[in-house]
């Protein structure tokens, strides 16, 4: 099996070579593919001789570079300890480092609350069902095929987390639907429209969510694909993930927070209706 490794290149007048794991660049704070430094540059290449699986051994921890900026773990990979699953049909459970929702509509979300934050997850979805069918007409809407999709959504700035019909937070969903036409992954449910990002069903892909003041900034897989500002006041409250049908899977790992305060806050400027991706 391929694996990205990273070349060191000394500018120095004796080449020295040294082969590194690229995900150990990455855990300390070194990001894309070509870094430079004092004396040489990193390139970055497949190698076939690589067989250390460094990925695995930093999933759902925090670099030193990342707990020097102020990030902390939501989810320890280990149990569901700082979360809260309110009684419904969805179960909640943690195998592999990974925290999988399943049987039915609901949420997990955290007991601490946050106003101004980042959050970054890696996520997946699925759905086990193969029998085509309507749910209800907000799935119409979403395409003849949304009970076979995945479907999921993380919530934010939520005062319940069963504000809406006994079943879900009220406040912000950033979307979870890799074929939903209408409110793509990244999209903020029924509010902001998002960029198509090619993110597919049992693959994993990385989220990103900035909540600063009144501007709610969301990346898919790297790329920004929405910007909104948000009319009504903040509100402080917790992080939750959804199941939304009863054959839907999701799963999270490595999930991260950042609280931002006045020195770590990016100023955000964003018009009040941005244009739809």
């Amino acid at each position: 099996m391929l694996r990205k490794i990273a070349l060191i290149i000394s500018l120095t007048p004796a080449l020295l070579f040294i082969c590194l794991p690229q995900e150990s660049l990455a855990h300390e704070g070194i990001e894309g593919d070509i870094f430079y430094f004092s004396k040489g540059k990193i390139l970055t290449f497949d190698c076939p001789f690589c067989l250390a699986d460094y990925k695995e051994e930093h999933e759902n921890k925090l670099s030193k570079a990342e707990v020097k900026n102020g990030w902390k773990l939501l989810f320890n990979g280990k149990d569901l300890s700082g979360f809260q699953a309110p009684s419904r049909k969805s179960k909640w459970s943690v195998k592999d480092g990974v925290l999988i929702g399943s049987g039915g509509s609901g949420v997990v979300g955290t007991k601490a609350k946050f106003d101004d934050f980042e959050f970054v997850a890696d996520i997946r979805i699925r759905n086990t069902s193969k029998q085509s069918g309507k749910t209800d007409k907000q799935d119409d809407k979403a395409g003849k095929d949304a009970k076979r999709r995945g479907n999921s959504g993380v919530f934010i700035r939520s005062k319940s987390l069963t504000a809406l019909r006994g079943l879900w937070p009220d406040g912000f969903e950033v979307q979870i639907d890799h074929g939903d036409p209408n409110f793509w992954t990244g999209a903020i449910w029924k509010t902001a429209k998002a960029k198509k990002i090619a993110t597919k069903d049992d693959e994993w892909f990385q989220m990103k969510i900035q909540a600063h003041g009144p501007v709610i900034r969301v990346w898919v897989a790297g790329k920004l694909v929405t910007e909104y500002k948000a009319k009504k006041p903040n509100v402080s409250g917790p992080i939750s993930f959804q199941v939304h049908h009863p054959t839907d899977i999701v799963e999270f790992k490595n999930v991260k927070v950042r609280p931002l305060d006045g020195k770590s806050k990016k100023k955000a400027s964003v018009k009040d209706n941005p244009k739809k991706k």
